[in-house]
């Protein structure tokens, strides 16, 4: 069974379904279903990527093939197979799910916003992708990120294609002459030759989210627009200063955020260095030395949510899609708080421009590792050990000297002690 985005009506109920429940395809019968109507104990997180053997009409077939069965035995076997088919389609790790389901998130709306292609047409149910359309994707893709990141792309759109049996893109003659090139340019081949996105510093951060509060207090009261520019101030706020993933930002919901006499915790269940999900209690006290705007921003974005009806399992940074607020969170893994960077930093660009500054911002240089990048070495130039923020900002190896930035500044001090 493999996850297919989209199909007209369901083989077993008949009925169609949002985009939003996506759907299964079975591998022996090739029908689509909905996730209910193959068992109920599948939740929307299961199968996104995954594979599993047989749906629950083909398994009904076969144990009629083993003669007649009691029917206590057919109910239990059908109960060990449905338990199975959940044991199955949480082979992978929920981040390696969520990965899988951004990277072809992204590719649809290439296909959508570019080509003026279907999303059915982008991740067809069945058949092959578009191999030139592939093409045109991942030439795309190769100015907008690192070597790496390319390259799970790359094996996202493999695994697509081998869950169901087909030959992978990457051997295509067409596919692979691209790759080659893209794999010079982007560095994959020798070295990575592109910079690591910019840290967000902080006066960088104070400046967006002054015109955050000034588009919001223009916005009619108890409007969308202002609801939105609060979301983004504490987006930007909770990221830069608890150091936190996109993914981790992305995925927080309303009940994680809990108030306390003189801090705010946020709850993160799971992160890409908690597998295990033993979770952890990020802090952010009420007062601090240069963020106690964060403070009056939560109080006014709870009541906010209070007044929307939000529950605790709603998400805290709900997407907002025409004008209206869902209860959908940020889409893309993530890729709306790296728009969101990216916006800030054009305004900020913008606003400097109108008072005649010349100032070298770049948004292209900037996404929403810029928050945690940032708030590492603000942590580091207030005093913060190198082995406090590695435990603070849940590094689990060596890979938080790649985020520190050595500006002149620090360079100084550090021969001025000498």
């Amino acid at each position: 069974m493999r996850f297919a985005p989209q199909h007209p009506r369901c083989s077993r109920c008949g009925e169609d379904a949002p985009d939003a429940v996506g759907w299964l395809v079975c591998t022996l019968c090739d029908q689509p279903f909905h996730r209910a109507c193959v068992s109920a104990a599948l939740s929307p997180n299961d199968f996104i990527g995954g594979r599993v053997s047989r749906c629950m009409r083909c398994a009904d077939k076969a144990l009629a093939g083993l003669g007649q069965l009691p029917e206590a035995a057919l109910r239990d076997a059908r109960e060990l197979h449905a338990r199975g088919l959940l044991l199955e389609a949480r082979a992978r790790t929920r981040g390696t799910q969520d990965n899988h389901a951004s990277r072809l998130e992204r590719l649809a709306r290439f296909g959508a916003e570019r080509l003026g292609l279907s999303r059915a047409r982008m991740l067809p149910l069945r058949g092959p992708m578009d191999l030139h359309v592939l093409a045109l994707f991942l030439v795309d893709l190769q100015a907008a990120v690192k070597g790496g990141t390319f390259q799970h792309y790359v094996s996202t759109l493999n695994v697509w294609h081998r869950e169901r049996g087909l030959p992978l893109p990457s051997e295509a003659p067409e596919i692979r002459a691209k790759l080659e090139g893209i794999k010079r340019a982007i560095g994959a081949a020798g070295g990575n030759v592109q910079s690591r996105k910019a840290p967000l510093s902080l006066p960088l951060l104070h400046l967006s989210l002054k015109l955050l509060r000034q588009r919001g207090d223009t916005a009619p009261a108890e409007s969308v627009e202002r609801f939105r520019a609060l979301r983004d101030q504490v987006a930007l706020q909770l990221g830069f200063f608890g150091l936190l993933r996109k993914s981790e930002l992305a995925a927080a919901k309303a009940g994680d955020l809990e108030e306390h006499e003189d801090r705010w915790t946020l709850r993160l269940p799971w992160s890409k260095v908690d597998q295990r999900r033993r979770g952890w209690l990020q802090m952010y006290a009420k007062r601090m030395r240069c963020g106690d705007d964060l403070h009056r921003c939560l109080r006014s974005y709870v009541r906010g949510l209070r007044r929307l009806g939000w529950a605790a399992g709603d998400p805290l940074l709900p997407a907002v899609r025409g004008g209206t607020v869902t209860r959908a969170h940020m889409p893309g893994g993530g890729a709306e708080v790296a728009r969101l960077v990216k916006t800030c930093v054009e305004d900020v660009a913008a606003y400097a421009a109108e008072r005649g500054i010349r100032v070298p911002l770049n948004a292209r240089d900037y996404a929403s590792h810029s928050l945690r990048r940032g708030g590492l070495n603000h942590a580091l130039r207030c005093g913060i050990t190198r082995e406090e923020a590695m435990v603070f900002g849940r590094w689990a190896s060596n890979a938080i000297d790649a985020y520190r930035e050595w500006d002149d500044a620090l360079k100084l001090r550090f021969t001025a002690q000498m």
